[in-house]
C-alpha cells in the first residue's frame, strides 16, 4: 500500500497568493476612495450646520459671528478657527472649517489632494464645492459630482498658482 500525503503543493499556494494580490490591488483603491468620500461627506455636513447656525446667530445679533466659538453649535476647537485657515499639513485627511470676518462666507477644507474643499458663499447663499487643478485628481471631481454638484465655473489666481473647478451643490 502507498503512503499519501495530502496537502498543498508550493505551485497551489503561489496561485492562491497571486488570486489574494490581484483581489486586494483591485479592492484597495475602491476602499480608498469611500473613505475620502465619507470624510468629505461629514464635512459638508458640517459646513451646511455652520452656515444653518450662523443664519440663527445673524437673526438674534443683526450680524454674522466672526468666531465660530460664538455658535450655538458644537465644532472641535482643533478643526475650527476664527478667520481663513490653511489646512492642518500634519494631519491631511482631517477638514479645517473657518469663517471670514464678517463670517458670512465660510468653507471647509484639508490638506490631501484627494479630499475636496467646500466653500459657502453668504452673499448669494450658495455651497460650492472645490476642485484643485494642480493636483489633476480626477477622484476629486467624482466626489464633487456625486453630492449632486453641477460643474459652475473654474478660478485661476496665477499670483497665488492656483486653478480649481467650482461644483454648485444642490
Amino acid at each position: 500500500m502507498q503512503n499519501i500525503k495530502s496537502g498543498f503543493t508550493l505551485i497551489e499556494l503561489l496561485v492562491v497568493m497571486l488570486i489574494i494580490g490581484i483581489l486586494a490591488s483591485v479592492a484597495l483603491p475602491q476602499y480608498q476612495k469611500a473613505v475620502n468620500k465619507s470624510r468629505a461627506s461629514t464635512a459638508l455636513a458640517m459646513l451646511r450646520a455652520i452656515h444653518q447656525a450662523q443664519e440663527v446667530y445673524r437673526l438674534e445679533n443683526g450680524e454674522y459671528a466672526s468666531d465660530l466659538s460664538e455658535l450655538s453649535l458644537s465644532i472641535p476647537s482643533d478643526v475650527s478657527s476664527s478667520g481663513w485657515t490653511s489646512p492642518d499639513q500634519n494631519h491631511p485627511n482631517k477638514y479645517m472649517f473657518s469663517c471670514n470676518g464678517t463670517g458670512s462666507n465660510c468653507n471647509a477644507s484639508a490638506a490631501s489632494p484627494k479630499l475636496p474643499s467646500f466653500e459657502y458663499h453668504g452673499n448669494d447663499g450658495k455651497l460650492y464645492c472645490l476642485c484643485s487643478m494642480n493636483h489633476k485628481d480626477a477622484s476629486v471631481e467624482s466626489i464633487c459630482q456625486s453630492f449632486g454638484g453641477v460643474y459652475s465655473h473654474t478660478y485661476t489666481n496665477k499670483d497665488h498658482n492656483i486653478e480649481a473647478k467650482y461644483y454648485q451643490m444642490p
